[in-house]
């Protein structure tokens, strides 16, 4: 199953970083990623969408909250690795949403942000048909440049934890180091 293994694919990037722990997925959609993940990690979830929050609760149970990170009110360090796969484009206060995942993360914890990369090859040549056109569902769209700003904004140096960004065909950046890390 192409879904699957897609799912598999972000779970291997992970388990690059940390294996075992709590883990959030903010933005979880369905499920599919913590369906994958819950053989590494204790799992959650947290979706506004009640068309995917019904499936997602369908297959990991009250484990998916329903609503947004900020309403969840999840105590401070409680998880071991945060992911935002395709989500923070979506947000519409992703400053508070980050600096609720820098109060969530324990000490050596991973924060995972996956978003299109405005600045493609991909964009310039597709145009007006790149996938990251979707509106009016994606309220930002990030450079690279543009979404360490948004990790500046939201004042995640602060804190013992790693900030890792995938963007569309460019390599998980480290955001401490800001060096480009091999997948």
């Amino acid at each position: 199953d192409d879904g699957r293994d897609f799912e598999a694919i972000k779970l291997r990037r992970v388990l690059r970083w940390r294996e075992g722990g709590r883990l959030l997925d903010i933005g979880c959609a369905k499920g599919e990623f913590l369906s994958v993940a819950q053989r590494h990690f204790e799992v959650q979830g947290v979706e506004v969408s009640l068309t995917a929050l019904e499936r997602a609760r369908a297959t990991l149970g009250a484990r998916v909250f329903a609503g947004d990170v900020l309403e969840a009110r999840f105590p401070g360090e409680t998880f071991d690795v945060i992911t935002l796969f395709s989500t923070v484009e979506h947000l519409a206060e992703p400053v508070a949403v980050l600096r609720e995942c820098r109060r969530l993360l324990r000490d050596g914890g991973i924060l995972v942000v996956k978003t299109p990369n405005f600045s493609s090859l991909n964009r310039r040549l597709l145009r007006g048909g790149w996938s990251g056109y979707k509106l009016p569902e994606h309220r930002f769209f990030f450079t690279p440049g543009g979404i360490r700003s948004l990790f500046a904004r939201a004042d995640t140096e602060r804190g013992n934890f790693r900030r890792l960004l995938a963007q569309e065909g460019i390599p998980i950046v480290d955001f401490q180091s800001v060096d480009e890390v091999p997948l």
